[in-house]
């Protein structure tokens, strides 16, 4: 059971949606990068100058969050770092519930009222149906930058079900009325379904998802926070299985952090190791196969790209022993590290020339 890797690019959408607003807001590119310890240039019109391969670390080294940081303090907010969010996380798996764990964000929201000003969360019950309203303070924001929050409502969406470690039966997401002029059709698009008749960002769902039992543990949440936030944006809608996980794959393999083995993916993507195992037999591929592609698509960028040595470019790609890596990347190339970086080094300095993340089971 083997998946080719073909040519995949980037949905760069939510990306592109932080760059305009941000040059919308007047936000210092330059500046953001050097806090974010970035050196490649972004620019907030025009297409984005990142290799795909270098992009999926944009979903984990804090790029992301940094951009959202400065758009939402432009427009009278405070968002909240991957810090808040681990300590948020970790006050939610307190709870016993579902229920208890939203009421937890209430809670907790009083607590940093500093840090989330005018956010306001409401949850209310009637007959089978339950419906979480947010509002996130944001005046006319609110609707000129609807994708941004619709993106964060997307991730809350993500951790309860997390959480519970099951889906939750969404039936229909309520935005405001203007943020059908702005992002209407990029947001329709996200797999629920979108109605624009709000005032709030509001989600209803079958109620006796409220009763279901937090199911993660501390050591879980130690785990997901590896891939966080990457994991919540590459969530979901038509995307294979098999693509998702390379994604992360590279995002951490990029972040020069281990890949996670099988049970911390499966945990991530909110399924069981056996389900994992049996979704991605169904795509035709393995946990192990999609592996082994990641990392010989790390080694070929990291080697072209990077001048790491490369005992140190197989130990980022997760081979603890040098002599291990040289044999893996002969057998994948048929050439040693060292040799084929050499042969390889003048084209990737050519203009013309880009090397491409591959994921399993696209078409070229």
């Amino acid at each position: 059971m083997q998946a080719d890797l073909h040519e995949q690019s980037i949905d760069w959408q939510i990306l592109q949606d932080l760059l305009r607003c941000a040059g919308e807001l007047g936000v210092d590119m330059h500046q953001v990068q050097i806090e974010a310890g970035h050196t490649v240039a972004v620019e907030s019109s025009g297409p984005i100058p990142f290799d795909s391969i270098e992009g999926f670390a944009l979903l984990d080294r804090y790029l992301v969050d940094a951009l959202r940081k400065a758009i939402y303090a432009q427009v009278g907010l405070a968002s909240m770092s991957l810090q808040d969010y681990e300590i948020l996380f970790h006050y939610m798996l307190g709870a016993a519930n579902l229920r208890g764990a939203l009421e937890r964000i209430a809670v907790f929201g009083r607590l940093v009222e500093s840090r989330l000003r005018n956010a306001r969360l409401r949850l209310r019950t009637e007959s089978d149906l339950a419906t979480l309203s947010l509002d996130w303070g944001a005046g006319v924001g609110q609707e000129r930058f609807a994708r941004i929050f619709f993106n964060e409502f997307l991730r809350l969406i993500y951790i309860l079900e997390w959480m519970i470690g099951t889906s939750i039966e969404v039936r229909q997401i309520l935005l405001p009325r203007g943020a059908l002029t702005h992002h209407g059709d990029a947001i329709r698009d996200c797999g629920y379904r979108v109605d624009f008749a709000g005032d709030y960002y509001v989600v209803r769902f079958a109620a006796s998802a409220l009763e279901a039992p937090i199911v993660r543990d501390l050591g879980d949440l130690q785990e997901l926070m590896k891939v966080f936030p990457a994991v919540t944006l590459l969530r979901g809608g038509s995307m294979r299985l098999a693509d998702r996980i390379a994604r992360l794959l590279i995002s951490q393999g990029l972040a020069g952090k281990p890949m996670l083995p099988a049970p911390q993916i499966a945990c991530a993507m909110n399924v069981s190791e056996a389900t994992m195992r049996r979704k991605l037999q169904e795509e035709r591929t393995t946990y192990a196969e999609i592996r082994r592609q990641c990392q010989l698509r790390l080694a070929r960028h990291l080697l072209l790209r990077s001048k790491a040595s490369v005992a140190a470019i197989g130990y980022q790609i997760g081979f603890t022993d040098e002599a291990a890596f040289r044999r893996a990347f002969k057998n994948w190339t048929s050439e040693a590290p060292a040799v084929w970086r050499a042969r390889h080094r003048s084209e990737c300095e050519s203009p013309t020339r880009r090397e491409h993340l591959h994921v399993p089971g696209t078409a070229e």
